[in-house]
């Protein structure tokens, strides 16, 4: 019979919405988690969205449209939509749409292991909030 060496794999505990966790431990839970699974640090609290439906699809194109006009019109400017973005220690989002100056032209983002790391000039993310009848 073999012996063979095998690291031990370690388990993560999966992420739990309203869990207070630092940016290097959510991206290494987050990373472990099922494919699909929507999930973003603000703050340090761990947020896990529900599904999207059509309208935010349909706002998200409008603004994605409006965001795109600008940026192929202004020099030194990069976007993107659902793109990674971490912050130091306390965040790590995945914005529906951002724009980044370049480095270059004086911006304070960069791409680090294909991920935004630091903070893009513009982050929009859609939202809608449902106030009950008065």
């Amino acid at each position: 019979m073999s012996t063979v060496d095998r690291p031990e794999r370690k388990i993560l505990p999966p992420l739990v919405a309203g869990q207070r966790l630092d940016q290097p431990t959510f991206h290494e839970r987050y990373a472990a988690m099922p494919p699909h699974t929507r999930a973003e640090l603000v703050g340090g609290v761990v947020y896990m969205p529900s599904p999207l439906g059509y309208e935010h699809g349909e706002l998200y194109d409008r603004v994605a449209t409006v965001l795109t006009t600008y940026r192929r019109r202004v020099p030194g400017l990069s976007g993107a939509g659902n793109a990674t973005t971490k912050f130091p220690l306390s965040g790590e989002v995945q914005p529906d749409r951002q724009l980044r100056i370049l480095p270059e032209y004086g911006g304070r983002s960069r791409i680090v292991g294909g991920f935004v790391v630091g903070p893009p000039e513009l982050i929009v993310e859609v939202a809608r909030s449902i106030w009950p009848d008065a």
